[in-house]
């Protein structure tokens, strides 16, 4: 994948928000797919919310993460590799919920450009 047309900002506000407020999963304004996340260790964490979120967590935090990903060793060693408990904990503090939106549509925008350029259409 191009590592042009990234907005790593973007996509780790969204992971937060998502992490912090996942009924942010349920708000049919919004709508993610695996290619927002350009990075192994996003698509890792926005899945574990994810499927947490569809399985009924109600709170989702860093041991029901931590749980999703025993069973899936490739993932939690990725995981474990890039100190996900402490990267999750870091999200809690920094993340700006009030401008999900924003980062949501920059994060939607890249996902967009990075297509367009996959397809060879001049951006």
């Amino acid at each position: 994948m191009a590592s042009k047309y990234v907005d790593i900002p973007a996509i780790v506000q969204v992971i937060g928000g998502v992490y912090i407020n996942n009924s942010f999963l349920d708000n049919e304004n919004y709508f993610f797919t695996e290619e927002d996340f350009t990075e192994d260790f996003h698509r890792i964490l926005f899945e574990a919310i994810t499927n947490l979120h569809t399985l009924g967590v109600k709170k989702i935090d860093v041991n029901s993460i931590e749980d999703y990903l025993e069973q899936r060793p490739k993932k939690k060693a990725t995981f474990l590799a890039n100190k996900g408990a402490e990267y999750l904990q870091n999200l809690e503090g920094k993340t700006q919920i009030a401008a999900f939106d924003y980062y949501y549509n920059r994060m939607k925008k890249m996902t967009l450009l990075r297509a367009y350029d996959t397809s060879g259409i001049d951006v």
